[in-house]
């Protein structure tokens, strides 16, 4: 039995989407207040120098600097902001990085970047990601590479905003569990996923005052170490599935069975005034994100000697 239940787990696990849509957006508002200071901070810009024990894909990978320089210099802001995106183009591909792999639709992207709990097992390697990236940034600064240091922890920033999306902690209720055994009903939940993805990115196209300021204004709630701010996260991101996910199938249903929600679904459903839950717990999932994240922000930039 419980070898069914496990293979149950795998198929669902099959359906994930990517990531919040806006990851950009989402560090910008939060370094930009979190980590004031950096506003006006520059670093030179250098060269890749590292022997990793991580695999990526070399043929979607890019380490040259994608943002618009200044004689050789970039602002560290401009470093989180554009790099936290980097996880999503490609690195995390077409890799083989665990057994979990042999089931379909399970590859290395989704390995990587969730941490999926159905009923007590937790899966996939999106913490592991986190600490792996906050690891090497350490390893840069500490060679005073500021550069590389603020570009490793990017790359960890999308990952930590990555476990705070419910999506990427869980995928259905536990009592669903049976019926992913059904093809449609698997795309459904897929669906489900990509539809709250897109929901964040509506939240930041519409300048939505709310959103922002659990992004803002939120203070830093302190949290002891990595591990900490992980289960932080995701505890309060598994606590709030059940509503957005509910939210998301009262909403959309109809349409979440034959196509993907686009921008313009939400546009309605936000003029009849019925996106009221759903916003609102989307504002605490990301002041709990916030809270927690800016803390740790703030103390590794004085752990690495960024901030006095």
């Amino acid at each position: 039995m419980k070898k069914v239940i496990y293979t149950m787990c795998i198929v669902l696990l099959s359906q994930l989407s990517i990531a919040w849509d806006g990851h950009d957006l989402l560090t910008y508002h939060l370094v930009k207040s979190a980590l004031p200071e950096l506003m006006n901070k520059y670093v030179r810009i250098t060269e890749y120098q590292y022997n990793e024990s991580r695999a990526y894909n070399l043929m979607k990978m890019v380490v040259g600097d994608w943002c618009e320089d200044l004689d050789g210099w970039v602002a560290t802001w401009q470093i989180l902001k554009t790099y936290s995106c980097e996880p999503d183009m490609g690195m995390d591909e077409g890799l083989a990085i665990s057994p979990l792999q042999f089931f379909p639709g399970v590859d290395s992207h989704v390995v990587r970047h969730a941490k999926i709990r159905i009923f007590n097992l937790d899966l996939f390697q999106g913490d592991e990601s986190f600490y792996y990236f906050v690891r090497m940034s350490k390893i840069a600064f500490s060679r005073d590479d500021k550069y590389w240091g603020y570009r490793f922890l990017a790359r960890a920033l999308h990952y930590i905003e990555d476990l705070s999306q419910p999506y990427h902690n869980k995928i259905d209720t536990d009592d669903k569990v049976l019926q992913v055994l059904d093809a449609n009903y698997r795309h459904f939940l897929r669906r489900c996923h990509y539809a709250y993805d897109l929901f964040l990115a509506y939240l930041f196209n519409i300048n939505d005052g709310k959103l922002l300021d659990a992004i803002e204004n939120t203070p830093p709630v302190p949290c002891k170490d990595e591990k900490e701010l992980v289960k932080k996260v995701r505890e309060f991101s598994i606590s709030k599935f059940e509503i957005v996910h509910g939210e998301i199938k009262r909403l959309f249903k109809d349409i979440l069975w034959k196509r993907k929600v686009k921008v313009e679904d939400f546009q309605a459903a936000d003029s009849k005034g019925q996106l009221k839950v759903l916003k609102e717990v989307t504002y605490q999932v990301i002041s709990n994100f916030a809270g927690y994240t800016k803390y740790f922000l703030r103390k590794f930039m004085k752990e690495v000697r960024e901030l006095n």
